[in-house]
């Protein structure tokens, strides 16, 4: 006996008319008719009285409706309670990431997880690390993608993925366009184009020229590193930005050199030290560490 059948039975004594019923059922009133009449034979009696008008539920039928009614609600209730298990087991990962994941071998790590757990969403924001640390703080994130400097202090657990270096983006015509490298106090007297002013790499560039130094001059900042590349072209200063990001576009019409001595930042999954890991968060951490 098919318990939709039965379903469809308690909607159709409801209405007392087969189109009406069909209509709430998003069946056609044909299909009704047939799953009625299959009902009646698996019970073994008729359960209406057919008019030409209206059907009505004869003896049996109203002896039948009854249970049929408790049949119908135990099916919405553990077909809801299913559902809400499935939505549990399924669930999702909260990912805070900087925004140049496929340079770093992240979306890589990112399809590997999703092709081997396709009841799991993967829920990817993009922000500075400045941001994203504090997101993770406030629990907003389950885990993060950061790039922090090599003296950045440990209040995380965190998986160390690769490093990066700073390196000077400049116009092919700068008077140091033609070296492999050079120290950040030779750029003394040129304009900065750097990441936004709430960045991580705004305040690590501020720190190392002041290191070297000077203090340097900031003539435009964005948050998207094709902004500082285009101005560079342009001849309008200097960036300062990680070399590996910008190495992975072709930008003929700019210099990338290389700053020494080397100015290293590591980017690395971070999370809370006292997240008690799912099963499936544990198998991303896994995969990470595989890097």
């Amino acid at each position: 006996m098919d318990i939709d059948y039965i379903h469809e039975f308690v909607v159709l004594a409801g209405t007392g008319n087969y189109m009406e019923a069909a209509d709430r059922l998003f069946l056609t009133q044909s299909s009704l008719t047939r799953h009625i009449q299959k009902l009646e034979a698996d019970l073994g009696v008729t359960l209406f009285d057919r008019t030409t008008r209206r059907i009505e539920l004869n003896q049996y039928g109203r002896l039948f409706l009854p249970y049929a009614e408790q049949i119908a609600l135990l099916q919405k209730d553990y077909t809801t309670a299913f559902c809400n298990e499935l939505n549990r087991e399924r669930g999702t990962i909260r990912i805070g990431a900087i925004p140049v994941m496929a340079q770093y071998q992240i979306t890589d790590i990112h399809a590997r997880f999703q092709q081997e757990n396709r009841n799991y969403m993967l829920d990817i924001q993009e922000a500075d690390s400045l941001q994203l640390i504090q997101m993770l703080r406030e629990e907003r994130i389950d885990f993060a993608v950061i790039r922090e400097s090599d003296d950045a202090s440990s209040s995380f657990r965190k998986i160390p993925i690769t490093q990066d270096t700073l390196a000077a983006l400049m116009p092919k015509n700068h008077p140091l366009a033609g070296s492999e490298h050079i120290e950040l106090k030779q750029l003394y007297r040129d304009s900065f184009l750097l990441l936004g002013r709430d960045t991580f790499m705004y305040s690590l560039c501020v720190r190392e020229c002041r290191t070297a130094g000077f203090e340097p001059h900031i003539a435009f900042t964005s948050n998207r590193v094709d902004n500082i590349i285009g101005l560079v072209s342009k001849g309008m200063g200097v960036g300062l930005l990680t070399k590996r990001p910008v190495m992975s576009a072709n930008h003929s019409d700019i210099a990338v050199v290389d700053v020494l001595p080397a100015i290293t930042t590591t980017i690395s999954l971070a999370y809370l030290p006292d997240k008690k890991l799912t099963a499936p968060q544990q198998q991303l951490v896994r995969l990470f560490e595989s890097l």
